[in-house]
């Protein structure tokens, strides 16, 4: 049985594929196995690129169902994985050399008082490059998960196998922000180990289409978000308030100036030191 199992969606991006296996077989371990799991046309050309490595730790299993979504083909490669670690790594990402190294070295000194752990990304836009900041070392992520959506990358995410199911795994039903929702039952139900280098590099380009990048989609994906977690954000006004604050550029960036305001005035009521950045707001963006 392989140390850890690595699961990659992939949705009609065979030459992003392509550089997302290299950079696995590219590992400074290879006790693992590759599950491609195929969501897009079966003409797109991933069987083909998964052939061309002629590597038998790579195993392609297409969806019965093409256009299902992320989620449901992170949760398909669970199924078809066999190791009791589990990695996952979208398809136009890229691992550094010693990504599993680092992080399984350190699930191995932590033993089961840890269900996951996570790193550090860079985000390569077209024009420049971010590194993201994240805290070394073991402990309760639960407030984390519930404050910093975007804090827990899937493609840096390996997650003891039995934990993911345990918690029920990707919640299939989101248009969106599924790693997010997962992230806050995985932290409730267990610590997490953090590295702050970055150990994977992102691709946050504004020229290709993202699954769940619709921004009509985003914004129902975090209502969905908010509605199932209602009570823990009640309980966390600062944290709601903050929430309720980026609902508004996100509301407008969909045109719902409306519900962009109404946004900004919740915001307002749970934490009041937002005032005077809400009213700059209402006068910057909305005209009022």
């Amino acid at each position: 049985m392989p140390l850890v199992s690595v699961i990659i969606p992939t949705h009609n991006r065979p030459e992003f594929l392509q550089r997302a296996i290299s950079s696995v077989l590219s590992q400074t371990v290879s006790d693992f196995e590759v599950i491609v799991v195929d969501d897009g046309d079966r003409e797109s050309g991933a069987e083909d690129i998964v052939s061309s490595f002629n590597d038998s730790r790579i195993q392609y299993v297409p969806q019965l169902r093409p256009h299902s979504g992320a989620p449901v083909a992170r949760n398909r490669g669970v199924e078809e994985s066999h190791a009791d670690l589990v990695a996952f790594l979208d398809d136009d990402d890229e691992w550094l050399p010693q990504k599993l190294e680092r992080q399984l070295t350190l699930l191995s000194k932590e033993g089961d008082r840890v269900g996951f752990c996570f790193s550090a990304v860079v985000n390569v836009y077209d024009d420049r490059e971010e590194k993201t900041e994240i805290e070394d070392g073991r402990g309760d992520f639960s407030g984390v998960a519930l404050r910093r959506f975007n804090g827990f990358m899937t493609s840096t995410l390996i997650v003891r196998r039995d934990v993911f199911k345990e918690v029920g795994g990707f919640d299939e039903s989101f248009p969106s922000h599924q790693e997010a929702e997962l992230m806050i039952r995985l932290a409730e139900r267990c610590e997490g180990v953090g590295i702050s280098e970055a150990l994977t590099r992102m691709s946050i380009s504004q020229t290709r289409a993202h699954i769940g990048g619709d921004i009509n989609r985003r914004i129902q994906g975090r209502e969905m978000l908010f509605a199932k977690y209602r009570e823990r954000y009640v309980a966390r006004p600062r944290v709601l308030a903050q929430h309720y604050f980026w609902f508004a550029f996100i509301y407008r960036d969909a045109g719902k100036k409306e519900e962009a305001l109404d946004a900004l005035w919740r915001a307002w009521t749970l934490h009041h030191r937002l005032l005077y950045l809400s009213r700059y707001v209402a006068f910057r963006i909305f005209g009022r």
